[in-house]
């Protein structure tokens, strides 16, 4: 028995709605797959700006330790330098002290010359 014409358009509409639906679902598999990639590439930046502020608070800390190192330097070298200054006054006194004892023994030695000439 032949189809009428309006089985044919029913078959048609059918049809239709077949390849409609598989376009939707092709549709919504691949919104799917933007949604799984919009998040990925959300979740990616977020990953980045962490460590990008990983990055930053260890090239401050970094910063701080070689700060501390010079200062630590500094401090050792004035502590040097005080030593040294503190060294150095003590020598000047020791040689003005020998210089006064020289003195001393040579005006004695002088007096004692003097006495055995008269």
């Amino acid at each position: 028995m032949p189809k009428t014409e309006l089985q044919l358009t029913k078959g048609e509409v059918e049809q239709v709605n077949k390849d409609l639906n598989k376009c939707r679902e092709k549709m919504d598999r691949r919104l799917m797959m933007m949604v799984q990639m919009d998040e990925g590439l959300w979740n990616a930046l977020l990953e980045l700006e962490t460590l990008m502020q990983e990055k930053k608070s260890l090239a401050n800390q970094l910063e701080e330790l070689n700060l501390d190192k010079e200062r630590a330097l500094l401090r050792s070298l004035r502590e040097e330098e005080s030593s040294l200054l503190e060294q150095e006054h003590n020598l000047k006194l020791k040689c003005e002290q020998l210089r006064k004892a020289l003195a001393d023994a040579s005006a004695n030695t002088e007096e004692g010359t003097s006495s055995h000439n008269l």
